[in-house]
């Protein structure tokens, strides 16, 4: 009998199948993990899940640990210079930095407040009505989304061009002003159309070479202000020597 029960005894575990077996246990008693639904998980073992779905940042994270994660929109990159080559490298960098500034949150999105603010700072304040047009006309995707990025805010300037918006002699005002070209006049922007006042007055072309051009003049500008560097250095050296 005694033959028989030391037959049907389990065998001795060793540490590896130990803290195997202890692992499971611990999986199985861990609540459920995130999961691609787009819904809420919670979880009590970290403040950091193992792994997020594609597309999904970490909202928040509770003061037990528990992790709210949101899915985030796509957003695709884009080639600023290529695609709005009518406002010029200055011009696509200096509305950048314009951006920029009104993107309060730092977000990288302009939200309805920064929107607000940025009209009354041009001297176009919106009505109600007015604002949620330019964000429906002008919104990062997906749809609804109620807030511009910089591609949005570039088509603005340049629907503005064409004289398709009530504030288009606010904005071109603005940015003959903020990007230091030529002083203009608002009246003759009216007179004259929005477009080829754009074009003529503030010299934004869609050339071809233009970008090209703008792009050799910067390089060339590099390299003289590194030959100027390397020379200052060289006579600074020169002079060390002469005091040793």
């Amino acid at each position: 009998a005694a033959v028989a029960k030391l037959a049907h005894s389990p065998e001795p575990q060793s540490p590896t199948e130990l803290l195997e077996a202890q692992q499971q246990q611990q999986q199985e008693a861990r609540p459920a993990e995130l999961t691609s639904s787009g819904s809420s998980s919670r979880r009590s073992s970290s403040s950091t899940p193992a792994a997020l779905p594609a597309g999904c940042d970490i909202e928040s994270v509770g003061p037990n640990g528990e992790v709210t994660w949101k899915r985030m929109p796509v957003s695709k990159k884009f080639n600023a210079y290529a695609e709005f080559p009518e406002f010029g490298r200055k011009g696509v960098v200096k509305l950048k930095e314009a951006f920029d500034e009104f993107d309060g949150d730092r977000d990288g999105y302009l939200g309805r407040e920064d929107l607000t603010r940025m009209m009354e700072r041009l001297g176009a304040p919106q009505t109600y009505l007015g604002l949620k047009a330019l964000m429906r006309d002008f919104e990062a995707p997906p749809a609804g989304s109620n807030r511009l990025d910089f591609r949005g805010f570039l088509s603005m300037f340049r629907r503005a061009a064409a004289g398709q918006l009530d504030s288009h002699k606010n904005l071109l005002a603005w940015y003959a002003e903020y990007v230091g070209v030529e002083a203009v006049s608002v009246d003759e922007v009216g007179v004259r159309g929005a477009k080829d006042f754009f074009e003529a007055k503030i010299g934004i072309h869609a050339a071809g070479g233009q970008y090209e051009a703008e792009l050799r003049e910067e390089q060339r500008q590099r390299q003289k202000k590194e030959e100027e560097d390397r020379i200052r250095q060289e006579n600074f050296r020169a002079k060390r020597e002469l005091f040793k």
